[in-house]
């Protein structure tokens, strides 16, 4: 049981890293595919900040604390690399992410137009979801749905040991 938690936990994780990479990272679907560099120090400590919550209007400082700030990149990009160190590397990423593609084009390219063209602004325009709606030929809830899960199940394939069936 306690194999099945850490499983679940490392595919959350994984997840979110997908998440961020496709939703925050101007790159992200090109850094999956290996046809981009992995992020830097900076760009994964500035995406990270991205969930965090913001600290209050009103901080102040008593004292600029650089230590603080280098800390927390190193924090952050350890955590980062725990985690595509555990789902097998950037390699493994890459090559699975790339039969994931291969095998599922059409839900990929879902899944990459949502991404670009209704989730590109922060309001969501009704008219660009019809537009995918009538490009794929599928019902808005379809597309909603596979943009969705996406992430999880990149991730659950990614971590899938070769002989798996679920």
């Amino acid at each position: 049981m306690k194999r099945q938690t850490g499983f679940f936990k490392t595919v959350a994780q994984l997840a979110g890293i997908i998440e961020l990479l496709i939703r925050r990272h101007p790159r992200g679907f090109h850094i999956l595919l290996g046809e981009e560099s992995p992020p830097s120090v900076e760009e994964v400590h500035e995406l990270l900040c991205t969930v965090r919550a913001p600290l209050p209007i009103d901080f102040k400082p008593t004292m600029r604390n650089d230590n603080t700030t280098a800390q927390a990149k190193i924090f952050d990009m350890d955590f980062f690399e725990s985690v595509i160190k555990n789902a097998g590397g950037w390699e493994h990423i890459n090559e699975i992410a790339q039969e994931f593609k291969a095998a599922s084009p059409r839900y990929w390219g879902i899944v990459i137009d949502h991404v670009k063209f209704v989730e590109a602004r922060h309001e969501r325009y009704k008219s660009k979801l019809n537009f995918l709606v009538a490009k794929y030929k599928v019902c808005a809830n379809t597309i909603m749905k596979y943009r969705r899960e996406f992430p999880e199940r990149l991730a659950e394939a990614i971590l899938m040991t070769p002989g798996d069936t679920h």
